[in-house]
Formats: structure tokens, C-alpha cells, sequence
């Protein structure tokens, strides 16, 4: 989980594109979720990993870097 919050960060950081706004609502979203579960395990387990992954799809199509976050936060 933790690695795939640094890989949502370091894809965030590298936007630059007004066009990429969305995206990165999506995957501000997504890091909010995912920081909260490393801060606080027992607070939604599954739950927030569903949540991240309906954010990252919604931005998938766009970002090839969120096909391995994917890949990441399945392990």
C-alpha cells in the first residue's frame, strides 16, 4: 500500500497540464484514501482500497502510470 501512495505522489508531482486537472482530482483522491488507510489500518481495509481503485479507474485511460498503482495496491 505504501508503495503504490508514493508511486500516486511522484505521478502527481510530474503534472503539469491544465488538461490533466481531472486526473489529478482522481488521484488527489485517491492518495487522500490510501493515506488515511496506512495512518489508521483498521479503519477501512478493503473499503479503501475500493474506494482508490474506482478513483484510479476513473483516470486510467488517461495515465499509463496508474495501470501499476493498480498492479500495486492488488499485492
Amino acid at each position: 500500500m505504501e508503495q503504490a501512495l508514493a508511486s500516486l505522489k511522484a505521478a502527481r508531482s510530474k503534472m503539469r497540464n491544465v488538461a490533466d486537472i481531472r486526473i489529478t482530482e482522481e488521484i488527489n483522491n485517491a492518495i487522500s484514501i490510501l493515506e488515511e488507510e496506512v495512518a489508521r489500518p483498521e479503519s477501512g481495509g478493503a473499503g479503501a482500497q475500493e474506494r482508490a481503485f474506482r478513483s484510479l479507474s476513473k483516470a486510467l485511460r488517461y495515465l499509463p502510470i496508474i495501470e501499476q498503482v493498480l498492479d500495486d495496491l492488488s499485492k
